[in-house]
């Protein structure tokens, strides 16, 4: 079972024919790492939408969201670093908030809006707007999550990198500057497939997290 804000929704039939785009924006989003002292900058670019769904029955009305790209690999030596498609949400009792003071899970898209929530910025801005001044300095604990592997054929090898721990599994690699900006580039498409096919079928994937499988949403592509 994957966490719903890890879920992308489709929709058929008639369904299809009653949703709507409500919104929709790219966003170019810029990590920063120091490796064994030398400045990279590791670039991604993804585009968030939001649609509405319209029934007969006012009941069934929803909205619903998802983002568009594909996890960004980065070979560091004999590993690899994934810049995934996920963000951290803070959990609160029964339910996900950006603003329960739980453990943070890796149970939601990030965007722009996830760096808003860990900041508790309640009026944060309409990137739809395409407004070109919007960039945000991004902190390494705001960043999206951060994942690596023993072995990469291996889907259960999967471990998460918090960002205090980042010299545990790279050692010489911190983080430098990291950004994020609207931007109108197209979104960036990598061979994130090609590396973990095993994402991409429909066996069963492992969980990163109680009730977060890492398959193709944690990944995109």
């Amino acid at each position: 079972m994957l966490a719903t804000g890890l879920a992308v929704t489709t929709l058929g039939g008639c369904d299809h024919a009653l949703a709507r785009k409500l919104k929709q924006y790219c966003f170019r989003l810029k990590m920063g790492l120091i490796i064994d002292g030398e400045a990279r900058t590791i670039e991604s670019v993804r585009r968030s939408e939001s649609w509405s769904h319209y029934s007969w029955v006012p009941a069934a009305n929803r909205s619903f969201s998802r983002l568009i790209g594909s996890a960004t690999p980065v070979d560091i030596g004999a590993r690899t670093l994934f810049l995934t498609m996920a963000g951290y949400q803070q959990y609160n009792g029964s339910r996900m908030s950006h603003y329960g003071d739980g453990p943070r899970a890796p149970t939601g898209t990030w965007t722009p809006y996830s760096v808003y929530g860990d900041r508790g910025v309640e009026d944060a801005p309409d990137w739809s707007g395409g407004d070109k001044s919007f960039v945000l300095e991004v902190e390494p604990h705001e960043l999206p999550v951060l994942a690596t592997f023993t072995d990469a054929s291996d889907p259960r090898s999967i471990v998460l990198v918090r960002p205090e721990a980042l010299a545990t599994f790279f050692p010489g690699v911190r983080f430098g500057r990291s950004t994020v900006e609207w931007t109108r580039s197209a979104v960036t498409r990598t061979d994130i497939r090609r590396r973990l096919p095993w994402a991409y079928d429909n066996k069963g994937k492992p969980e990163i997290y109680p009730y977060v499988e890492a398959g193709r949403y944690f990944f995109g592509g």
